[in-house]
Protein backbone atom coordinates (compact mmCIF):
# COMPACT_ATOMS: atom_id res chain seq x y z
CA UNK A 1 0.00 0.00 0.00
CA UNK A 2 1.46 3.36 -1.03
CA UNK A 3 2.04 5.97 1.69
CA UNK A 4 -0.26 8.53 0.09
CA UNK A 5 -3.07 5.99 -0.19
CA UNK A 6 -2.50 4.88 3.40
CA UNK A 7 -2.82 8.45 4.65
CA UNK A 8 -6.05 9.04 2.79
CA UNK A 9 -7.48 5.86 4.26
CA UNK A 10 -6.26 6.92 7.72
CA UNK A 11 -7.94 10.32 7.42
CA UNK A 12 -11.14 8.62 6.27
CA UNK A 13 -10.93 6.21 9.22
CA UNK A 14 -10.83 9.19 11.60
CA UNK A 15 -13.88 10.65 9.85
CA UNK A 16 -15.73 7.32 9.87
CA UNK A 17 -15.04 6.68 13.57
CA UNK A 18 -17.31 9.62 14.37
CA UNK A 19 -20.20 8.31 12.30
CA UNK A 20 -21.77 5.78 14.61
CA UNK A 21 -23.40 2.49 13.73
CA UNK A 22 -26.73 4.13 14.64
CA UNK A 23 -26.23 6.48 11.65
CA UNK A 24 -25.03 4.03 9.03
CA UNK A 25 -24.43 0.29 9.35
CA UNK A 26 -25.15 -2.98 7.59
CA UNK A 27 -26.88 -5.39 9.96
CA UNK A 28 -25.27 -8.81 9.60
CA UNK A 29 -27.35 -10.25 12.43
CA UNK A 30 -24.42 -10.99 14.72
CA UNK A 31 -22.52 -7.81 13.88
CA UNK A 32 -23.20 -4.19 12.90
CA UNK A 33 -20.88 -3.38 9.98
CA UNK A 34 -20.41 0.39 10.30
CA UNK A 35 -18.51 2.64 7.92
CA UNK A 36 -15.54 2.70 10.30
CA UNK A 37 -15.46 -1.09 10.65
CA UNK A 38 -15.56 -1.44 6.87
CA UNK A 39 -12.55 0.85 6.69
CA UNK A 40 -10.56 -1.17 9.23
CA UNK A 41 -11.43 -4.42 7.46
CA UNK A 42 -10.23 -2.82 4.21
CA UNK A 43 -6.97 -1.81 5.91
CA UNK A 44 -6.32 -5.38 7.04
CA UNK A 45 -7.32 -6.76 3.63
CA UNK A 46 -5.06 -4.35 1.70
CA UNK A 47 -2.18 -5.14 4.01
CA UNK A 48 -2.60 -8.89 3.48
CA UNK A 49 -2.64 -8.33 -0.28
CA UNK A 50 0.59 -6.34 -0.08
CA UNK A 51 2.49 -8.96 1.93
CA UNK A 52 5.63 -10.09 0.16
CA UNK A 53 5.86 -6.92 -1.90
CA UNK A 54 8.22 -3.99 -1.44
CA UNK A 55 5.36 -1.53 -1.14
CA UNK A 56 4.45 -2.44 2.41
CA UNK A 57 6.44 -2.82 5.58
CA UNK A 58 4.57 -3.15 8.83
CA UNK A 59 6.54 -2.42 11.97
CA UNK A 60 4.93 -3.32 15.28
CA UNK A 61 7.77 -2.54 17.68
CA UNK A 62 7.24 1.22 17.56
CA UNK A 63 9.87 3.93 17.88
CA UNK A 64 11.95 4.26 21.03
CA UNK A 65 9.63 6.88 22.56
CA UNK A 66 6.41 4.90 22.09
CA UNK A 67 7.71 1.33 22.27
CA UNK A 68 6.26 0.78 25.74
CA UNK A 69 2.87 2.15 24.65
CA UNK A 70 2.68 -0.11 21.60
CA UNK A 71 3.93 -3.12 23.55
CA UNK A 72 1.43 -2.56 26.34
CA UNK A 73 -1.53 -2.28 23.96
CA UNK A 74 -0.54 -5.54 22.28
CA UNK A 75 -0.13 -7.19 25.71
CA UNK A 76 -3.53 -5.88 26.83
CA UNK A 77 -5.21 -7.35 23.74
CA UNK A 78 -3.44 -10.70 24.23
CA UNK A 79 -4.44 -10.78 27.90
CA UNK A 80 -8.04 -10.12 26.88
CA UNK A 81 -7.89 -13.03 24.44
CA UNK A 82 -6.42 -15.35 27.11
CA UNK A 83 -9.19 -14.37 29.54
CA UNK A 84 -11.42 -16.62 27.41
CA UNK A 85 -10.47 -19.44 29.79
CA UNK A 86 -12.19 -17.84 32.79
CA UNK A 87 -14.93 -15.53 31.43
CA UNK A 88 -18.62 -16.35 31.91
CA UNK A 89 -20.22 -14.26 29.14
CA UNK A 90 -18.59 -15.18 25.83
CA UNK A 91 -20.60 -12.74 23.71
CA UNK A 92 -19.39 -9.83 25.86
CA UNK A 93 -15.86 -11.29 25.68
CA UNK A 94 -15.96 -11.27 21.88
CA UNK A 95 -17.11 -7.65 21.85
CA UNK A 96 -14.35 -6.48 24.25
CA UNK A 97 -11.64 -8.40 22.41
CA UNK A 98 -12.82 -6.88 19.13
CA UNK A 99 -12.37 -3.32 20.41
CA UNK A 100 -8.93 -4.02 21.89
CA UNK A 101 -7.72 -5.68 18.67
CA UNK A 102 -9.23 -2.77 16.75
CA UNK A 103 -7.13 -0.45 18.90
CA UNK A 104 -3.96 -2.40 18.09
CA UNK A 105 -4.75 -2.34 14.35
CA UNK A 106 -5.29 1.44 14.45
CA UNK A 107 -2.05 2.03 16.35
CA UNK A 108 0.03 -0.10 13.98
CA UNK A 109 -1.67 1.38 10.91
CA UNK A 110 -1.28 5.02 12.01
CA UNK A 111 2.25 4.41 13.27
CA UNK A 112 3.29 3.13 9.84
CA UNK A 113 1.35 5.83 7.99
CA UNK A 114 2.04 9.12 9.80
CA UNK A 115 5.70 10.10 10.01
CA UNK A 116 5.45 13.89 10.39
CA UNK A 117 3.72 16.30 12.73
CA UNK A 118 1.97 17.95 9.78
CA UNK A 119 0.16 14.68 9.06
CA UNK A 120 -0.94 14.39 12.69
CA UNK A 121 -2.27 17.94 12.43
CA UNK A 122 -4.27 17.01 9.33
CA UNK A 123 -5.77 14.12 11.29
CA UNK A 124 -6.77 16.57 14.01
CA UNK A 125 -8.38 18.79 11.37
CA UNK A 126 -10.61 15.86 10.42
CA UNK A 127 -11.54 15.53 14.10
CA UNK A 128 -12.22 19.29 14.20
CA UNK A 129 -14.49 19.08 11.16
CA UNK A 130 -16.52 16.37 12.87
CA UNK A 131 -16.58 18.42 16.10
CA UNK A 132 -18.16 21.29 14.15
CA UNK A 133 -20.73 18.89 12.70
CA UNK A 134 -21.63 17.40 16.08
CA UNK A 135 -21.88 20.88 17.59
CA UNK A 136 -24.43 21.81 14.93
CA UNK A 137 -26.40 18.63 15.59
CA UNK A 138 -26.27 19.30 19.34
CA UNK A 139 -27.66 22.81 18.94
CA UNK A 140 -30.36 21.60 16.57
CA UNK A 141 -31.46 19.06 19.18
CA UNK A 142 -31.62 21.72 21.88
CA UNK A 143 -33.47 24.30 19.81
CA UNK A 144 -35.77 22.04 17.75
CA UNK A 145 -36.09 19.30 20.39
CA UNK A 146 -35.75 16.67 17.68
CA UNK A 147 -33.44 13.65 18.00
CA UNK A 148 -32.64 11.52 14.98
CA UNK A 149 -29.99 9.21 16.44
CA UNK A 150 -31.21 8.64 20.00
CA UNK A 151 -32.84 5.55 21.48
CA UNK A 152 -36.60 5.99 21.34
CA UNK A 153 -36.95 5.33 25.08
CA UNK A 154 -34.81 8.38 25.90
CA UNK A 155 -36.24 10.93 23.47
CA UNK A 156 -39.00 12.29 25.73
CA UNK A 157 -36.58 12.80 28.65
CA UNK A 158 -33.89 14.44 26.51
CA UNK A 159 -36.48 16.61 24.79
CA UNK A 160 -37.78 17.82 28.14
CA UNK A 161 -34.29 18.53 29.55
CA UNK A 162 -32.95 19.88 26.22
CA UNK A 163 -29.88 17.68 26.34
CA UNK A 164 -27.45 17.62 23.38
CA UNK A 165 -26.33 14.13 22.40
CA UNK A 166 -25.80 13.93 18.60
CA UNK A 167 -24.86 10.34 17.60
CA UNK A 168 -23.23 9.39 20.91
CA UNK A 169 -26.21 7.68 22.54
CA UNK A 170 -25.97 9.49 25.89
CA UNK A 171 -24.86 12.83 27.32
CA UNK A 172 -21.74 11.49 29.04
CA UNK A 173 -20.21 10.13 25.83
CA UNK A 174 -21.16 13.34 24.02
CA UNK A 175 -19.56 15.45 26.77
CA UNK A 176 -16.32 13.41 26.63
CA UNK A 177 -16.06 14.16 22.92
CA UNK A 178 -16.73 17.85 23.58
CA UNK A 179 -14.02 17.87 26.27
CA UNK A 180 -11.33 16.56 23.94
CA UNK A 181 -12.66 18.59 20.98
CA UNK A 182 -11.98 21.87 22.81
CA UNK A 183 -8.22 21.24 22.66
CA UNK A 184 -8.24 19.71 19.18
CA UNK A 185 -10.01 22.81 17.89
CA UNK A 186 -7.47 25.02 19.65
CA UNK A 187 -4.57 23.24 17.91
CA UNK A 188 -6.30 23.63 14.55
CA UNK A 189 -7.12 27.30 15.19
CA UNK A 190 -3.49 28.05 16.00
CA UNK A 191 -2.24 26.37 12.83
CA UNK A 192 -4.46 27.90 10.19
CA UNK A 193 -3.65 31.11 8.32
CA UNK A 194 -7.22 31.58 7.14
CA UNK A 195 -8.92 34.20 9.28
CA UNK A 196 -12.42 32.89 8.73
CA UNK A 197 -11.34 29.42 9.86
CA UNK A 198 -9.81 30.90 13.01
CA UNK A 199 -13.21 32.41 13.77
CA UNK A 200 -14.98 29.12 12.99
CA UNK A 201 -12.63 27.13 15.25
CA UNK A 202 -12.86 29.74 18.01
CA UNK A 203 -16.66 29.86 17.89
CA UNK A 204 -16.81 26.05 17.96
CA UNK A 205 -14.57 25.99 21.05
CA UNK A 206 -17.02 28.27 22.86
CA UNK A 207 -19.93 26.21 21.56
CA UNK A 208 -18.29 22.95 22.71
CA UNK A 209 -17.77 24.31 26.22
CA UNK A 210 -21.37 25.51 26.46
CA UNK A 211 -22.73 22.22 25.11
CA UNK A 212 -20.58 20.30 27.57
CA UNK A 213 -22.17 22.24 30.43
CA UNK A 214 -25.64 21.75 28.95
CA UNK A 215 -25.00 17.99 28.74
CA UNK A 216 -24.73 18.07 32.57
CA UNK A 217 -21.93 15.52 32.75
CA UNK A 218 -20.28 16.23 36.11
CA UNK A 219 -17.02 14.36 35.55
CA UNK A 220 -16.47 15.88 32.10
CA UNK A 221 -17.24 19.40 33.35
CA UNK A 222 -14.74 18.97 36.16
CA UNK A 223 -12.24 17.37 33.76
CA UNK A 224 -12.53 20.33 31.42
CA UNK A 225 -12.03 22.82 34.26
CA UNK A 226 -8.88 21.00 35.46
CA UNK A 227 -7.53 20.77 31.89
CA UNK A 228 -8.20 24.48 31.33
CA UNK A 229 -6.32 25.33 34.53
CA UNK A 230 -3.31 23.38 33.22
CA UNK A 231 -3.70 25.04 29.82
CA UNK A 232 -3.73 28.55 31.31
CA UNK A 233 -0.89 27.76 33.73
CA UNK A 234 1.37 26.55 30.92
CA UNK A 235 0.59 29.63 28.83
CA UNK A 236 0.28 32.24 31.54
CA UNK A 237 2.81 34.61 29.99
CA UNK A 238 1.86 34.04 26.37
CA UNK A 239 0.05 37.15 25.09
CA UNK A 240 -1.75 35.26 22.31
CA UNK A 241 -3.04 32.74 24.81
CA UNK A 242 -4.19 35.52 27.14
CA UNK A 243 -6.18 37.03 24.26
CA UNK A 244 -7.57 33.58 23.40
CA UNK A 245 -8.63 32.88 27.00
CA UNK A 246 -10.26 36.33 27.25
CA UNK A 247 -12.08 35.74 23.94
CA UNK A 248 -13.36 32.39 25.26
CA UNK A 249 -14.46 33.74 28.63
CA UNK A 250 -16.23 36.85 27.34
CA UNK A 251 -19.16 35.08 25.63
CA UNK A 252 -19.40 32.68 28.58
CA UNK A 253 -19.65 35.72 30.86
CA UNK A 254 -22.59 37.05 28.85
CA UNK A 255 -24.16 33.57 28.81
CA UNK A 256 -23.97 33.45 32.61
CA UNK A 257 -25.81 36.79 32.74
CA UNK A 258 -28.46 35.73 30.22
CA UNK A 259 -28.86 32.08 31.31
CA UNK A 260 -27.47 31.77 34.85
CA UNK A 261 -29.32 28.49 35.51
CA UNK A 262 -27.07 26.58 33.11
CA UNK A 263 -23.90 27.28 35.07
CA UNK A 264 -25.62 27.31 38.44
CA UNK A 265 -26.96 23.81 37.87
CA UNK A 266 -23.61 22.62 36.54
CA UNK A 267 -21.81 24.01 39.57
CA UNK A 268 -24.29 22.36 41.93
CA UNK A 269 -23.86 19.06 40.11
CA UNK A 270 -20.08 19.23 40.54
CA UNK A 271 -20.55 19.92 44.27
CA UNK A 272 -22.95 16.98 44.47
CA UNK A 273 -20.17 14.79 43.14
CA UNK A 274 -18.26 15.38 46.39
CA UNK A 275 -21.26 14.87 48.64
CA UNK A 276 -22.30 11.36 49.53
CA UNK A 277 -25.68 10.87 51.13
CA UNK A 278 -25.75 7.23 52.25
CA UNK A 279 -29.35 7.59 53.40
CA UNK A 280 -30.66 7.17 49.86
CA UNK A 281 -29.93 3.79 48.30
CA UNK A 282 -31.18 4.96 44.93
CA UNK A 283 -28.97 8.04 44.80
CA UNK A 284 -26.75 7.99 41.71
CA UNK A 285 -23.62 8.75 43.72
CA UNK A 286 -24.29 5.84 46.07
CA UNK A 287 -24.94 3.57 43.12
CA UNK A 288 -21.55 4.53 41.68
CA UNK A 289 -19.94 3.87 45.04
CA UNK A 290 -21.54 0.45 45.20
CA UNK A 291 -20.36 -0.29 41.67
CA UNK A 292 -16.80 0.46 42.82
CA UNK A 293 -17.22 -1.65 45.96
CA UNK A 294 -18.48 -4.57 43.93
CA UNK A 295 -15.51 -4.13 41.60
CA UNK A 296 -13.13 -4.55 44.52
CA UNK A 297 -15.01 -7.69 45.64
CA UNK A 298 -14.81 -9.16 42.13
CA UNK A 299 -11.09 -8.40 41.95
CA UNK A 300 -10.50 -10.21 45.25
CA UNK A 301 -12.64 -13.17 44.19
CA UNK A 302 -10.62 -13.55 40.96
CA UNK A 303 -7.30 -13.36 42.86
CA UNK A 304 -6.35 -10.13 41.10
CA UNK A 305 -6.75 -11.53 37.58
CA UNK A 306 -9.98 -9.64 36.86
CA UNK A 307 -13.34 -10.86 35.59
CA UNK A 308 -12.03 -11.18 32.05
CA UNK A 309 -12.64 -9.06 28.95
CA UNK A 310 -16.15 -7.61 28.84
CA UNK A 311 -17.39 -9.59 31.83
CA UNK A 312 -17.73 -6.88 34.48
CA UNK A 313 -21.40 -6.46 33.59
CA UNK A 314 -22.08 -10.21 33.94
CA UNK A 315 -20.53 -10.27 37.40
CA UNK A 316 -22.36 -7.09 38.38
CA UNK A 317 -25.68 -8.61 37.35
CA UNK A 318 -25.12 -12.00 38.97
CA UNK A 319 -22.62 -11.64 41.81
CA UNK A 320 -23.15 -8.16 43.30
CA UNK A 321 -22.68 -7.81 47.03
CA UNK A 322 -23.79 -4.16 47.13
CA UNK A 323 -27.03 -2.99 45.51
CA UNK A 324 -26.77 -1.04 42.24
CA UNK A 325 -30.49 -0.67 41.33
CA UNK A 326 -30.03 -2.75 38.19
CA UNK A 327 -27.02 -0.76 36.91
CA UNK A 328 -24.34 -3.16 35.68
CA UNK A 329 -21.83 -0.91 33.87
CA UNK A 330 -18.91 0.25 36.01
CA UNK A 331 -19.28 3.94 35.04
CA UNK A 332 -15.57 4.45 35.72
CA UNK A 333 -12.94 3.82 33.04
CA UNK A 334 -10.13 3.24 35.53
CA UNK A 335 -12.06 0.83 37.72
CA UNK A 336 -13.39 -0.96 34.65
CA UNK A 337 -9.83 -1.77 33.60
CA UNK A 338 -8.82 -2.85 37.11
CA UNK A 339 -11.91 -5.03 37.66
CA UNK A 340 -12.04 -6.48 34.16
CA UNK A 341 -8.36 -7.06 33.41
CA UNK A 342 -6.73 -7.35 36.80
CA UNK A 343 -3.90 -5.76 38.73
CA UNK A 344 -1.07 -6.37 36.23
CA UNK A 345 -2.87 -4.77 33.28
CA UNK A 346 -4.06 -1.89 35.47
CA UNK A 347 -0.56 -1.07 36.78
CA UNK A 348 0.84 -1.25 33.24
CA UNK A 349 -2.00 0.98 32.00
CA UNK A 350 -1.27 3.61 34.65
CA UNK A 351 2.41 3.46 33.69
CA UNK A 352 1.52 3.80 30.00
CA UNK A 353 -0.77 6.76 30.69
CA UNK A 354 1.81 8.52 32.87
CA UNK A 355 4.55 8.08 30.23
CA UNK A 356 2.21 9.30 27.48
CA UNK A 357 1.32 12.38 29.53
CA UNK A 358 4.97 13.04 30.39
CA UNK A 359 5.97 12.71 26.73
CA UNK A 360 3.32 15.25 25.70
CA UNK A 361 4.58 17.66 28.35
CA UNK A 362 8.24 17.25 27.33
CA UNK A 363 7.38 17.77 23.67
CA UNK A 364 5.48 20.89 24.60
CA UNK A 365 8.45 22.27 26.54
CA UNK A 366 10.99 21.38 23.82
CA UNK A 367 8.92 22.07 20.70
CA UNK A 368 10.66 24.10 18.00
CA UNK A 369 7.61 24.84 15.85
CA UNK A 370 4.09 26.06 16.46
CA UNK A 371 2.73 22.78 15.06
CA UNK A 372 4.49 20.65 17.67
CA UNK A 373 3.84 23.19 20.42
CA UNK A 374 0.09 23.18 19.89
CA UNK A 375 -0.32 19.46 19.10
CA UNK A 376 1.56 18.42 22.24
CA UNK A 377 -0.43 20.92 24.32
CA UNK A 378 -3.67 19.56 22.84
CA UNK A 379 -2.73 16.00 23.77
CA UNK A 380 -1.46 16.97 27.21
CA UNK A 381 -4.66 18.81 28.18
CA UNK A 382 -6.84 16.06 26.69
CA UNK A 383 -5.00 13.38 28.67
CA UNK A 384 -5.33 15.37 31.91
CA UNK A 385 -9.00 16.17 31.31
CA UNK A 386 -9.81 12.54 30.54
CA UNK A 387 -8.39 11.38 33.87
CA UNK A 388 -11.59 12.78 35.40
CA UNK A 389 -13.82 12.72 32.32
CA UNK A 390 -13.27 8.98 31.99
CA UNK A 391 -15.28 8.47 35.18
CA UNK A 392 -18.51 9.63 33.53
CA UNK A 393 -19.57 7.17 30.83
CA UNK A 394 -20.97 3.73 31.59
CA UNK A 395 -18.11 2.32 29.50
CA UNK A 396 -15.73 3.86 26.96
CA UNK A 397 -14.60 0.48 25.66
CA UNK A 398 -16.92 0.66 22.64
CA UNK A 399 -16.11 4.29 21.74
CA UNK A 400 -14.31 3.74 18.43
CA UNK A 401 -13.45 7.41 17.98
CA UNK A 402 -11.68 7.36 21.36
CA UNK A 403 -9.51 4.40 20.34
CA UNK A 404 -8.64 6.28 17.14
CA UNK A 405 -7.71 9.36 19.16
CA UNK A 406 -5.44 7.34 21.50
CA UNK A 407 -3.85 5.74 18.42
CA UNK A 408 -3.00 9.18 17.06
CA UNK A 409 -1.56 10.29 20.41
CA UNK A 410 0.59 7.14 20.62
CA UNK A 411 1.73 7.62 17.03
CA UNK A 412 2.73 11.21 17.77
CA UNK A 413 4.57 10.00 20.86
CA UNK A 414 6.96 8.12 18.57
CA UNK A 415 7.67 11.07 16.24
CA UNK A 416 10.65 13.36 16.56
CA UNK A 417 10.09 17.09 16.93
CA UNK A 418 9.94 19.00 13.66
CA UNK A 419 12.80 21.35 12.78
CA UNK A 420 11.60 24.89 11.94
CA UNK A 421 12.97 24.86 8.38
CA UNK A 422 11.06 21.64 7.61
CA UNK A 423 7.64 22.80 8.75
CA UNK A 424 6.68 24.76 5.61
CA UNK A 425 7.79 21.91 3.35
CA UNK A 426 5.92 19.34 5.44
CA UNK A 427 2.74 21.43 5.34
CA UNK A 428 2.91 21.70 1.55
CA UNK A 429 3.53 17.96 1.14
CA UNK A 430 0.65 17.08 3.43
CA UNK A 431 -1.77 19.36 1.60
CA UNK A 432 -0.78 17.61 -1.63
CA UNK A 433 -1.64 14.22 -0.10
CA UNK A 434 -5.21 15.18 0.86
CA UNK A 435 -5.75 17.21 -2.28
Amino acid sequence: MQKNTSRKIAYFAIFASLIGANVFAIDLGFFQLSLFRMTIIAVVFLFLLSLGTKTQYLGISGKFANRFSVGFMIFWALYAVLSFFWVQDYNAWIKAVYFLILNVICIIFFMNTFDRSAQILTGLRVFAFMAILHNLIGWYEILARQYFFLDANLISLYRYLRYPVSIFGNTNDFATFMLISVFILFACMQNTKKKYMQYVYGATIVSSIVLLFMASSRANILGLLVALVVFVWLNLYNKKTQIFVFAMLLPLFFLIILKPDIFKNAFLMILDGFYFDTSSASDSINIRLNLLRNGVVFLINTYGAGTGAGNVEFWMANASVYGTSGIVNMHNWWMEILTGYGIIVFVLYITFYALLTRNSYMKYKNALTKTDKTISLCFLCSLIGYIIGGMSSSSNLSSEWLWVFWSIVITYQGLELTLPQKQIKDDKNDRRVIG
